[in-house]
Formats: C-alpha cells, sequence, structure tokens
C-alpha cells in the first residue's frame, strides 16, 4: 500500500464509544471533530481544527463558544487537562461550523466538509460504537463519498474501505484474523497470504462473506474488480 499523503490525509472523530487509539492516531493531520466528537479529540491530548454538527451532543452552548470573545471557552472544555497552557487556555481554538439541517448526519457534514477542501484518506476514529443504526449511518456515508479512502476504527477494528482495481498489501502477524466483508458485492477478489485464499471469487451479503480468515504471512495481498469490499483486521495485532 503506498504511504498516506499528509497534506491530503485527515483524521475524522465521530462521537461514538470511548476507545484509547494511542499511537494509532497521527496527531500532525488535519484533525476535525463531528460535534460531540471533540471530547474524543481532548481525551487524546488533540486539538481539531474543526468542529462540525448540528450541535446536539455538545454540552455547552455552540451559539456561545462560536464567539471569539467568549472567555469561558476553555472552562466549557471537557478532559482538557494538559492541553492548556501557562495562561489556563488553548494554544489554538478549533473553527466551529453548525449545520442545522436534520436530513444529514454529522458524518455526512464532516465528510463533505474535507471532500470540498481536497482530503483523500480519511482515518475515521470511534466509529459506529455500541448503536447498530449509527453504524449502518456510517456505511451509507462511505457509500456517499466512494471519492474519499476511509479507514474505519472501531473498537480494536481497523476497516479498510478498499477500491476496485486497485492492489493492497497489509502487514499482518502470522495466524491474525482477516475478514472480507462485502459491502454489499465483490466481485474477482484475488487474495494471497491467506488461510483461505480466493482466486477470482465472489462475495455478497445474503449469500458468502468471507469471515474470520486467517494470515499467513506478514504481508496479505488483496485485489478486486467490482463492488466494495471492507478488509476487517484487529489493529493492536498489527502493531
Amino acid at each position: 500500500m503506498a504511504h498516506k499523503d499528509r497534506s491530503r490525509s485527515a483524521n475524522l472523530f465521530l462521537n461514538g464509544s470511548a476507545f484509547a487509539y494511542g499511537a494509532m492516531i497521527d496527531p500532525l493531520l488535519f484533525t476535525v471533530a463531528a460535534d460531540g466528537a471533540l471530547r474524543h479529540c481532548l481525551s487524546h491530548s488533540l486539538i481539531p481544527s474543526v468542529v462540525i454538527g448540528d450541535f446536539d451532543s455538545l454540552r455547552f452552548d455552540p451559539e456561545q463558544i462560536m464567539r471569539e470573545d467568549n472567555p469561558g471557552f476553555d472552562l466549557a472544555l471537557e478532559n482538557s487537562e494538559g492541553l492548556l497552557n501557562a495562561a489556563g487556555k488553548l494554544p489554538k481554538y478549533p473553527q466551529f461550523l453548525m449545520d442545522k439541517d436534520q436530513e444529514t448526519t454529522d458524518f455526512d457534514k464532516a465528510a463533505a466538509y474535507l471532500w470540498r477542501h481536497g482530503f483523500q484518506q480519511i482515518f475515521v476514529y470511534h466509529f459506529g460504537g455500541d448503536r447498530f443504526d449509527h453504524m449502518l449511518a456510517g456505511l451509507s456515508t462511505v457509500l456517499q463519498f466512494q471519492e474519499l479512502d476511509f479507514v474505519l476504527f472501531s473498537g480494536n477494528q481497523r476497516i479498510d474501505v478498499v477500491k476496485p482495481g486497485r492492489d493492497y498489501l497489509f502487514p499482518a502477524t502470522i495466524g491474525q484474523t482477516i475478514s472480507l466483508i462485502p459491502f454489499w458485492d465483490a466481485g474477482g477478489i484475488d487474495s494471497d497470504g491467506l488461510r483461505w485464499p480466493l482466486r477470482h471469487g465472489a462475495l455478497r451479503f445474503g449469500d458468502m462473506v468471507g469471515v474470520s480468515n486467517q494470515a499467513l504471512a506478514e504481508k496479505v495481498k488483496i485485489r478486486f474488480q467490482s463492488g466494495n469490499l471492507l478488509v476487517i483486521r484487529n489493529w493492536q495485532q498489527s502493531l
């Protein structure tokens, strides 16, 4: 797999369940928080450049927060310990962008912002959380923005949304569980380095899906020709 272009890569935090991603997060990338996901950024000692959403999940008044002269901004932020400077203030402040459109999700809004601003590879943290409806809505967003390359992190799982016609080489550990899930179908799949390899195979939701395959090598190669495919790994096993 190609190295990420930092100028076109971004972190996107969603408001799913809390999880400590630690070194998986690149703090040098442009970072966006979707609404209440600001709390996750701060818990990872990150101050996002942009906070976007309808702000129904923020635990303070967004109208007041968006005032540049608001002296209570630092006090309102949760989990800001260790981020404040000697003067008791944050070294920089996010830009708050309110979008009250109720026909789009906060993930939709954040993805649209990143797409408009020329980003390509998006690392999405706290995807899905403990609500299945949020996870399905998130997958709908991924389908909507097929121009973007998404890497989703949900708990200890990394979900690479791979594209047809490309060669992917994933690092792995011997015996690591790797699932290939069609989204909703994928054809012409070839894989190397797996216990049960595919040779121009097909996977389809409602039919055969590739759950719980195993890595036989430290590199797993995947290529497919049509549809959409999710490559799901335990990212802690790949460190």
